[in-house]
Formats: structure tokens, C-alpha cells, sequence
């Protein structure tokens, strides 16, 4: 990325599916983020709850929020690939429905881009919390060195899914791969790595 603009819009994508009872502290994480140039695009996948008109209520009360359903539930890879094809944003953010990100979360992403544009995307350690929101755990990731993310793609994603954050044409350019299922995000993460390597040894990079 050369000469990245002071504050680039950060495109937010949040699948939903029957998250009545989760998304509105989810959904209230993002808006209260200390970075603002943000688009959050929230999908429902076709909801038998109240989600969508939940959705709607924040939709009134935030232009930068864009909301999109799917009639029918076409499942997560369908819908994060539609998530990614809406945005508009330099950069794109995950978010699940379920989680609840700290309010410097996306300055703080946005700022390790900026400080490292070989980087393609980041992601980062999370804690875990129960339904009253009490912290029940934390996961740090123990392996930040490219050799050793390498080695760990072997066995396991070195990228937190619900973290991520990265180019947008790094997404838009390597969709989820729907034969994947529920193994989505290490598929992505290990073909990211493996197009990287590759360019490396051709000396595109």
C-alpha cells in the first residue's frame, strides 16, 4: 500500500444469524470505536429472531451503517463473501455478532497496518467472556514470527478469525472458499500464505 491516506475508511462486516439476545453490545462496540471513518455493513442471514429488527433500529440511528438481509439462511461463507463484496473501505474488519471489541480496537489495527505495509492483514489475542460479560479467559497467540505463523499453518489457523483486519483487495481478491465449511478461515489463512510465499520466490515481493 503506498502513501495511505491520514484516515482511510475502515469497512466493518458483521454476518448475523438469530443474534437477538447478542448483537446490540456487539453492534454498540463498533459505534463506539475512537476511530469514526467506518462503514459497518451488518447482514442478516435470514433470522427467525428479532435480529433484523433489531438491525433496523441502528440503521436509523447511525448513516454509517448499511444493512442487507438474506431471504432465506444461506449460511456463513455465502454471506461473508457478500459482506466483502459490499464494502467500500481501504480496509476491511471481521466481527461476529457475538463479540464485543474494544474501543481502540481499530486504531490500534490500522496503526500496526501503517507501521508495517508489507503486511497483508493482522490479527490479535482475545479474552473470553460469559453471557453477563465477565472475562472467563484470554487467549494470547503465541506465534507472531513468519517462520514460526509458517509452522503453525500446518496444524491450525495463525490468524484469530473474528480479529482480522487487512486490505480490502486482499479479500475481495480471495473469497471464502464454500466447499469449506466450518473450516473457512484456516483455508483462506493458509491460501493467503501460500500465494505469499510464492510471489517471494518469484520476487514479486
Amino acid at each position: 500500500m503506498n502513501n495511505p491516506a491520514p484516515s482511510p475508511l475502515v469497512s466493518v462486516i458483521m454476518p448475523c444469524y438469530n443474534s437477538a439476545g447478542l448483537i446490540r453490545p456487539a453492534v454498540e462496540s463498533i459505534l463506539k470505536q475512537t476511530y469514526r471513518n467506518i462503514e459497518i455493513i451488518l447482514i442478516d442471514d435470514g433470522s427467525s429472531d428479532s435480529t433484523p429488527d433489531i438491525l433496523q433500529e441502528y440503521v436509523r440511528q447511525d448513516s454509517r451503517i448499511r444493512f442487507f438481509r438474506n431471504e432465506t439462511n444461506r449460511k456463513l461463507i455465502y454471506t461473508l463473501n457478500l459482506a466483502v463484496s459490499m464494502a467500500t473501505g481501504e480496509f476491511l474488519m471481521r466481527m461476529d455478532a457475538d463479540d464485543i471489541s474494544d474501543p481502540d480496537r481499530i486504531e490500534k489495527q490500522l496503526q500496526f497496518m501503517f507501521q508495517h505495509p508489507e503486511a497483508d492483514a493482522c490479527s490479535a489475542g482475545h479474552r473470553f467472556i460469559d453471557m453477563k460479560g465477565r472475562v472467563v479467559g484470554h487467549h494470547i497467540p503465541k506465534t507472531t514470527l513468519p517462520n514460526a505463523l509458517r509452522f503453525q499453518s500446518f496444524f491450525s489457523t495463525p490468524m484469530i478469525h473474528p480479529v482480522t483486519f487487512g486490505k480490502t483487495e486482499i479479500f475481495k481478491n480471495n473469497p471464502y472458499d464454500p466447499d469449506f465449511i466450518h473450516s473457512e478461515d484456516y483455508e483462506l489463512f493458509s491460501r493467503l500464505l501460500q500465494i505469499r510465499e510464492a510471489s517471494i520466490r518469484n520476487g514479486h515481493i
